[in-house]
């Protein structure tokens, strides 16, 4: 019996060590999970957002063909994210290489309101002294 107590003895001070190293902050403060969770989720959304922009910003310089189905996957998909910046600005085609501008005007102002979510993340946890 007292071997199997100091097993669990041992893995409980294991898993606070593990939470320590990982979760651990200046002053040895431990974050909030809400805000690791949700930074975690702001940060996956803006990494999908911006790879398929960027993918989309590739294949348009260089050309890509639309009937090819990959990129027709692509240019389909990020054509949802674009939606909201679809023609304010013209695209410029230098010697068959395509520059949307909208595509580069898209991602920075979604990384400006991935910015802005951090920030409101950062303001609603607790606070850290």
């Amino acid at each position: 019996m007292k071997s199997e107590k100091k097993i669990d003895d041992s893995r409980k001070n294991l898993g606070k060590l593990l939470l320590r190293k990982y979760y651990k902050v200046n002053k040895g403060e431990y974050m909030n999970i809400l805000q690791t969770i949700a930074r975690i989720v702001v940060n996956v959304m803006l990494g999908v957002v911006a790879f398929f922009l960027g993918l989309r910003f590739i294949l348009r310089l260089f050309g890509a063909d639309g009937s090819n189905g990959f990129a027709n996957w692509i240019y389909e998909t990020s054509s949802e994210i674009l939606g909201p910046f679809r023609g304010i600005f013209p695209s410029a085609n230098l010697d068959g290489f395509v520059i949307e501008f909208t595509t580069i005007f898209a991602l920075l102002v979604y990384a400006i309101i991935g910015m802005f979510a951090f920030y409101i993340i950062d303001i609603l946890s607790p606070d850290r002294r």
